[in-house]
């Protein structure tokens, strides 16, 4: 397709690559057709079918991935839709590079500027991070978008075509001269890369298009625009919408400064040779072309000012409107001479005290995310280089000034108040948005705010770039006298010039003391003792910070040291503003709803209506914000103390339980009058959390009733054999049979049942009508059988300590015309049964049965009423006695039964064999 036929709207391409048609070369095959219809508008059919260019043949894509194979396709000519032009990425893989066979003249002048990028920086590494995510940028939105359009005007000629006049066309349009390529415009309005915006599908196209798609279907129909199609998607160049006076031309000027267009020079001459070096025929001397100084205003960003010398008054006067943290990272640049890089890449393990100074170990950069390259030589970003700019590593002592600023910043961000544990792994300057990283943009935005702030005071002030601190001082030790050589080796300037210079290993020992000793000197005549400049520019910490919880303990913390002021009191007409009494530092409303355990918007209601005293207002930016002093904070807190449903939001509970546990604990007073708000006390809190602390300490060893009754039917199915009293033979030995349970507690000399409450119908335990085994042993009643634990039955009964836990939990039965009181503790709630301290395994040996120890012997107690509100059968209390005669086996677990309240959070045991050790009954509405 020729670009004149292209132009007049001839000829319309449809691409199917899904088809396969492919040439044995893997190039797309264009076949010339009937353009395709744009929202129902059909495009003007062409005149006569005319064939496409030949083309030669296609990159070898082989197994690359799918955005690396579309990237290639994309430099070969071939129509891509949006693809992922992630040269970073594309560097990082492997790639094999154009096919030697082909004709070197063939190359397109983009194949050949993406092979030199995949070599010089992926394969031969010959670039660090940094240079290669500059390469990158300039390829994206200039060489590459440039180089598209000169192998879409004569697809078939390749990089040979390639003459002077090529290049300096690509001068003028980077100076601001001529209009940028149309790819690139087209990724501006889009938001994407130059590259990425090579082909446009028709959304893409009708939002950079004048008039939108109603214009584009209109171009269509008359015949002066063409789309492509490739996968059943429409695209269109952005070029081809240039040619039809359709694209939207940039607003703003885009010229870039001399020193930059030499860069991309630079890169464009060495393209060049890579193509001479793989054999292409590019004639022409490039050397003779050179950078465009842009006209005003054709510029793209105002000539950068020269760097010009900052004194430290300046500084002193600017760190009133910056907050704390910006202050430490202009001090390091100012005082110490770091770069921006290396000031936030220092650690708080890089400081070091020797000899009486401290002393600053420069390793790394930070405070921005760059591309590095890691141990296997692939490009990654990260948030910090393990490097500086000249990789060399230097250790200098601070000035004095510095240090004691060091030590408070240590001392107030790195330091664990309650341990005093320095956190040595932590970033000296402190992260905002996130920890430990990020820091430089936010500096360049508080250095614009508080230049304005200056010039709105009326102050004659000039920007200043960071770097320019750096300048002031290699200028300043200049000029008091210091040996160039330390110098040098003090702001990492050494660089060998010779062989002589290479074998200089730096000062040794204190030799930069000295240097240090002259800043310390200067700064003492220029600028104040302490470099804490009081301001009242805070820090809005992350919510993902470490500092985040802790905001409140560091603004008091400054605000108690005089580096944070408070903020400026609201001035009212005829009322004079008070000062602030020392030593009672104000507090805003957000910090008065956490203390209080209150909402925002509550703690801004009781400073507004006068709840809480000392209430005013201070500005913040252009905001009105409440605040009040500690003192009438504290006297608020100690008026107010705690009320149920702060209580309860802190325990957890709901309302009502909160309030039974008061009642239970005699804190409150269930027949006290209603309306008015209920306060708690100090003892009253302490009462509470001794009681909770209990109850979860009981939850540990805690069971419900079901589940007791579960694993006990399980434990009694387990039972091992009783050992043989006589001879193994089972024909001779003696055979026990399970007794009922009146003798088996007979026995033992236990009561014949456990108290329980009777219920009508309810037939009687105890097995009295069973029939033994047939020939099995009788023993005596007042004798033990071996085992006093019968051989597994196929029934079993629940287990009497479970059945007489359940049987008092039981609600009781209401006579009629009867009406149970009303308790606060227990208000008409069935009563449940909760078995605690569940107990102590009794795990079967792996050979026969092991014996289970004997039950000890149960006598009854003091009888007392089951409920507080009468009526009901008496309890017995299970106490510890031992057995009134010895055994010859010891004494198993006792069983204690008893009234109590239990808490959430019940635990079953896991053992399957267990002794029940402990049964309380409790009702429903005591547990919380």
């Amino acid at each position: 397709m020729t670009a004149a036929l292209r132009r007049r709207g001839h000829l319309s391409l449809v691409v199917s690559a899904s088809a396969g048609e492919q040439d044995a070369t893997g190039a797309v095959s264009l076949a010339a057709g009937a353009a395709p219809a744009l929202g129902g508008v059909p495009a003007a059919p062409s005149a006569e079918a005319v064939p496409a260019a030949p083309r030669a043949a296609g990159p070898d894509i082989g197994d690359l991935p799918a955005d690396a194979a579309a990237l290639v396709r994309l430099v070969s000519g071939a129509p891509v839709a949006t693809p992922a032009c992630d040269l970073i990425a594309f560097a990082n893989g492997d790639w094999a590079g154009l096919d030697p066979a082909r004709d070197p003249n063939g190359y397109t002048l983009a194949e050949v500027t993406l092979a030199w990028f995949h070599t010089h920086v992926g394969v031969e590494r010959r670039t660090g991070g940094v240079r290669a995510g500059d390469l990158a940028s300039d390829l994206q939105r200039y060489l590459l978008p440039f180089a598209l359009e000169f192998d879409a005007e004569q697809p078939g000629a390749g990089v040979s075509r390639l003459r002077l006049q090529h290049a300096k066309r690509l001068m003028k349009s980077v100076s601001g001269g001529a209009p940028l390529p149309a790819a690139t415009v087209a990724g501006d309005l889009l938001g994407r890369t130059g590259l990425a915006s090579s082909w446009l599908t028709l959304p893409d196209a009708a939002a950079v298009a004048m008039g939108g798609l109603p214009a584009l279907r209109e171009a269509v129909a008359r015949g002066a625009l063409t789309l492509v199609t490739v996968e059943e998607v429409e695209l269109v160049r952005p070029l081809w919408l240039r040619e039809a006076d359709l694209l939207i031309g940039p607003d703003e000027p885009h010229g870039l400064a001399a020193t930059t267009q030499t860069t991309v020079l630079r890169t464009l001459r060495t393209i060049i040779d890579h193509a001479r070096d793989l054999g292409a025929d590019v004639r022409g001397t490039f050397d003779k072309v050179t950078a465009i100084e842009p006209l005003p205003h054709q510029r793209l960003r105002p000539p950068s000012q020269p760097p010009r010398f900052v004194p430290l008054a300046e500084l002193t006067a600017l760190g009133r409107h910056l907050a704390p943290v910006f202050q430490l990272a202009l001090w390091l640049m100012r005082m110490a001479g770091l770069r921006i890089g290396e000031a936030y890449g220092l650690s708080v393990g890089d400081i070091t005290e020797r000899g009486g100074r401290m002393w600053l170990a420069v390793t790394s950069q930070g405070g921005q995310n760059s591309l590095v390259r890691s141990e296997d030589g692939q490009l990654r970003w990260a948030t910090s280089k393990p490097d500086t700019k000249t990789r060399r590593h230097r250790t200098v002592p601070m000035p004095a000034q510095l240090a004691d600023l060091v030590r408070e910043v240590i001392r107030v961000f790195h330091t664990d108040a309650d341990t005093g544990e320095v956190n040595t792994a932590a970033r000296l300057i402190p992260g905002i948005g996130s920890d430990d990283t990020g820091g430089i943009s936010a500096l360049y935005s508080a250095l614009e705010v508080a230049f304005a702030a200056l010039r709105a005071e009326g102050h004659d002030v000039v920007a200043f770039n960071p770097h320019d601190l750096r300048y002031s001082v290699v200028t300043a030790l200049a000029n008091a006298g210091v040996d160039k050589r330390l110098r040098r080796w003090y702001l990492g300037h050494h660089s060998p010039q010779d062989v002589h210079e290479g074998y200089d290993l730096g000062p040794q020992g204190d030799e930069l003391v000295p240097v240090a000793d002259v800043l310390t000197a200067l700064a003492a005549e220029q600028a104040p003792g302490d470099l804490r400049v009081p301001t009242s520019k805070a820090e809005q910490w992350g919510s993902g910070t470490r500092r985040a919880a802790t905001a409140h303990l560091l603004r008091a913390e400054l605000l108690a040291s005089g580096w944070l002021r408070p903020l400026p009191r609201v001035e009212l007409p005829g009322v004079e503003a008070s000062e602030d009494p020392a030593g009672d530092p104000p507090v805003s409303a957000a910090d008065v709803a956490r203390l209080a355990g209150i909402e925002p918007q509550t703690a801004r209601k009781l400073l507004r209506t006068g709840v809480i005293t000392g209430a005013h207002q201070r500005l913040w930016g252009n905001r009105m914000v409440w605040y009040t002093h500690r003192s009438h904070l504290d006297a608020y807190l100690a008026r107010s103390a705690a009320t149920v449903d702060s209580l309860a939001v802190r325990l957890g509970y709901s309302y009502h339980q909160t309030w039974t546990l008061l009642v239970h604990l005699g804190v409150l007073d269930p027949d006290r009058a209603k309306g008015g708000a209920i306060r708690l006390t100090a003892a009253a809190i302490t009462a509470v959390d001794a009681e909770v602390a209990r109850r979860e300490e009981a939850a540990g060893r805690v069971m419900l009733l079901d589940e007791a009754e579960r694993r006990a039917a399980a434990a009694a199915g387990h039972r091992g054999d009783p050992p043989a009293a006589g001879p193994a033979d089972p024909g001779t030995g003696p055979r026990w049979h399970s007794p009922p349970l009146r003798h088996r507690r007979q026995c033992r000399g236990l009561p014949r049942r456990l108290p329980s409450r009777a219920r009508p119908g309810r037939r009687r335990s105890g097995g009295a009508g069973r029939r033994r085994p047939q020939g099995a042993a009788r023993h005596p009643a007042g004798d033990d059988p071996p085992d006093c634990q019968p051989p597994a039955r196929r029934h079993h009964r629940r287990p009497p300590a479970v059945r007489h836990a359940r049987q008092r939990a039981a609600p009781a039965r209401r006579r009629p015309g009867h009406r149970r009181p009303r308790t606060p503790a227990r208000s008409g709630v069935h009563a449940a049964a909760v078995v605690l301290a569940v107990a102590v395994a009794a795990r079967p040996s792996s050979g026969g049965g092991r014996p289970r120890p004997p039950r000890s012997r149960i006598s009854h107690g003091p009888s007392r009423p089951l409920r507080a509100g009468g009526g009901g059968r008496p309890r017995s209390e299970w106490t510890d006695s031992p057995p009134a005669r010895g055994s010859p086996t010891p004494d198993p677990p006792h069983l204690t039964c008893e009234i109590a309240r239990c808490g959430p959070g019940h635990v079953p045991a896991t053992d399957h064999r267990m002794t029940l050790r402990t049964v309380r009954t409790v009702r429903n509405a005591d547990r919380p």
